[in-house]
């Protein structure tokens, strides 16, 4: 694995685990395929293989509880914004309700000017 790519993987601010690993895993299955074959050779691709799938199992859960933890901020940023706007569409529509009953009266008065 080259240099950046270790240091990639080991930063702190990684948000996809899948991003150079992968790739080093099909660099080292590419090594293995190009050097002959031997005992040896046949046991580094089996552990290779096996490395992969739990890493590609890990990446899966992770995928999962990434998508989860999503879903939840979502959910809560959903919440926070019904609870602050709540207030304010009713301060809004009561604005919107005294206007009208100011308007009324002053349709109630011009009628009642008009009739006399």
């Amino acid at each position: 694995m080259d240099r950046a790519c270790q240091e990639f993987e080991a930063s702190a601010l990684v948000q996809d685990p899948t991003a150079c690993s992968t790739r080093s895993f099909v660099v080292r299955k590419l090594e293995l395929a190009r050097q002959a074959g031997s005992p040896r050779l046949d046991e580094l691709r089996r552990r290779v293989a096996e490395e992969y799938e739990s890493f590609c199992n890990a990446v899966a859960t992770w995928t999962d509880l990434r998508e989860q933890s999503v879903a939840e901020a979502k959910r809560a940023l959903v919440d926070r914004w019904e609870k602050s706007s709540l207030p304010s569409r009713l301060k809004a529509l009561e604005c919107r309700l005294q206007l009208q009953y100011r308007r009324m009266q002053l349709l109630g008065a011009q009628l009642g000017t008009a009739q006399s």
